[in-house]
């Protein structure tokens, strides 16, 4: 039962086997999700900005790509923290 519970573990968490080859990966993966979720965070102030610009000058025209940046921002964000679940 053991040797079938130690298979299973080593398919369930990846790695290269060489312990500090594995946590520099593991602090690469954190900084790309932190740097993605940090840029998504910047998109969606910036879209925030553009749709209250174009609802306050009537701009109809600019509305739909300031939803679009809202929308991409809070993509990035999701991205970033399913990849820090997940992986």
């Amino acid at each position: 039962m053991n040797i079938l519970m130690m298979k299973i573990n080593s398919y369930l968490l990846p790695g290269t086997g060489i312990t500090s080859l594995d946590n520099g990966l593991g602090k690469l993966k954190t900084l790309t999700v932190g740097v993605v979720a940090g840029i998504g965070v910047v998109i969606v102030g910036w879209g925030a900005f553009e749709l209250g610009t174009a609802l306050f000058q009537h701009d109809t025209s600019q509305i739909p790509n300031a939803i679009k940046k809202i929308v991409a921002g809070v993509v990035m964000i999701g991205v970033g923290a399913m990849i820090g679940l997940f992986a």
